[in-house]
């Protein structure tokens, strides 16, 4: 076989409402039988939840891991919240799917109503979300208590 390798390339595209987004592709090589390179292939590498638009447990798990070296450098303590919508599965599991969904991208766009703009929101499936809150305090107490602030905040704007 050639030796070729398979390489990630992230490409910024434009949706019809002018809105940018990202793709990640990971191309691989393709081999004949014979094992001559043939060609190549892209496999597209999702990062977003379609429904709600906002990151995936692969994505999160990816912010999480830069999130501790960052921490790591700055000094500056994060947090990771998980929040748990009670009503989104019993409407999925009912008749009224679009109910469901419909409830899972009001407390998508509630979430993002709450959250600095380095955080990171994802819907990790049905009724869980999570937020990773970056940059807080280099005091614990202190950064203990900005991560109470937007929890709280979260918990009166989904209580709406």
């Amino acid at each position: 076989m050639g030796g070729a390798l398979a390489v990630n390339v992230e490409l910024q595209n434009y949706a019809k409402d002018g809105s940018e987004y990202r793709i990640d592709f990971e191309i691989q090589p393709m081999h004949a039988i014979n094992g001559e390179l043939a060609g190549f292939m892209a496999i597209q590498l999702a990062y977003f939840d379609p429904l709600t638009k906002l990151a995936n447990s692969r994505l999160l798990m990816d912010c999480l891991r830069q999130a501790l070296v960052s921490s790591a450098r700055s000094k500056k303590h994060g947090a990771l919240l998980f929040i748990a919508v009670d009503g989104v599965e019993q409407r999925n599991d009912s008749s009224d799917h679009d109910m469901g969904d419909v409830l899972q991208q009001q407390v998508a766009l509630r979430l993002s109503n709450c959250v600095r703009g380095c955080d990171t929101l994802a819907h990790l499936e049905g009724e869980e979300f999570a937020v990773l809150l970056e940059d807080l305090s280099e005091n614990l107490h202190q950064a203990t208590v900005q991560a109470e602030i937007i929890g709280n905040k979260i918990l009166a704007e989904i209580s709406k």
